[in-house]
Formats: structure tokens, C-alpha cells, sequence
């Protein structure tokens, strides 16, 4: 799954008509596009899919989660939905969990397994922290309106390259066909998503 669909990138597009083969083409594309922006945003997931770890608690009260938190299912042992939503003294604010309690710093470090990918400040092998929680969660960045629009005007450069109605007609005065539009990810692109980078909490 992504967070765009082909009925969102055909609107997005004025509702082109597709074929199936050529529907099949574009959802690849869709997911493609997906998979190459959160590469470039240093593996952060923008989909979200469940997540399960035990994360190290910093002095800012952040837990350090290996990514962004769309929503928490539990947390040390203790269920998170609708019913019983989650409670002090734990905070969720900007796909990040708080506690906004005071605790012990005990001594020593927390390893961490190997994050290859981690949404943090780095890949590292421990962290100093006050504690740590388990916790089971969603994590990703799920539909955010940024996201979505530059997804939504790669993908639509990337269709356009392969199915573009112009055509090239040589030895005539009429006007050339467009260039192709780029297909990976630029500078210039990425620089407004910054914030969606590596910006976990001082570790």
C-alpha cells in the first residue's frame, strides 16, 4: 500500500483515460515513487506499517523510536485504541511520543540493534537515555498533505513520460515535443521536505 492511490494521481492529472496494462504500469510506478522518497528522506517510512520495538527513553523525555509515530497500539504491556486511549504520562505530538514525567538517569547505556535506516539522528549502537519502554506502534508519516503533493507531481512527470500524447514530427515548423521530465528526486525538490529528514531528538 501507499498513501496515494491511482483514482488520487488521475484526478491529480485531469482523469486521463489508462488502459489496464497501463494502469498496472502506473500503480509500479506509485509504489516506486513511494520507495525512492523515503530513501531519500533517510528511510523514514511514509506508509505506515506496524512497528515493535524497545526504545530508549532520552533526558528530553523522547522516546527514540526507530520512526515516526502515526499512533500507538501499546506501550509497556498496556493497550492504546479508542476506548482506552493513551494516558499520562505519555504524550503523542508531531508523530513523536513524550513522557512528560521526570525520571532517575540510571547508569550505563541501552544497545540498540543494527537501524540501517534509522529515523534518529544516526545508526548508532547505543544510546545514553533514563530508561526504555516497549512499545507497539504505527510507524510512518502517513498522509501528509507535502508528502502527498510531491509524490503526486513525481509520479504525474514519470506517467507523462510514458504515455504522453505528444508526438514528434521532424523536417516541419511545428513546435517540438516536450523533454522529458526527471525522474529521480533533485535538490531542489527534497530542500522544502527537510523536515521529514533525520530530525529525531538530540541523542
Amino acid at each position: 500500500m501507499t498513501i496515494l492511490t491511482l483514482k488520487d494521481l488521475n484526478h491529480f492529472m485531469n482523469s486521463p483515460r489508462w488502459t489496464t496494462e497501463q494502469e498496472m504500469t502506473i500503480t509500479r510506478i506509485i509504489a516506486g515513487v513511494e520507495s525512492s522518497l523515503e530513501g531519500s528522506l533517510s528511510g523514514a517510512y511514509i506508509t505506515p506499517r506496524q512497528m515493535f520495538e524497545v526504545a530508549p527513553i532520552l533526558r528530553s523525555g523522547l522516546l527514540a523510536t526507530r520512526q515516526p509515530v502515526a499512533s500507538v497500539q501499546e506501550i509497556d504491556g498496556v493497550t492504546v485504541d479508542e476506548t482506552h486511549p493513551l494516558a499520562s504520562p505519555w504524550i503523542l505530538t508531531e508523530h513523536r511520543l513524550r513522557r512528560t514525567d521526570t525520571l532517575t538517569p540510571p547508569s550505563g547505556l541501552l544497545t540498540l540493534p543494527s537501524l540501517s535506516s534509522a529515523w534518529g539522528t544516526g545508526n548508532l549502537p547505543s544510546v545514553e537515555n533514563v530508561g526504555q519502554a516497549t512499545v507497539k506502534y504505527m510507524g510512518g508519516w502517513g498522509d501528509d498533505p507535502a508528502l502527498a503533493l510531491a509524490m503526486l507531481n513525481k509520479c504525474a512527470a514519470i506517467t507523462n513520460n510514458r504515455y504522453s500524447d505528444a508526438i514528434v514530427v521532424n523536417g516541419t515548423d511545428s513546435e517540438n515535443a516536450p523533454r522529458p521530465q526527471r525522474e529521480t528526486w533533485s535538490k531542489d525538490e527534497l530542500e522544502p521536505l527537510g523536515i521529514y529528514r533525520n530530525i529525531g531528538a538530540k541523542r
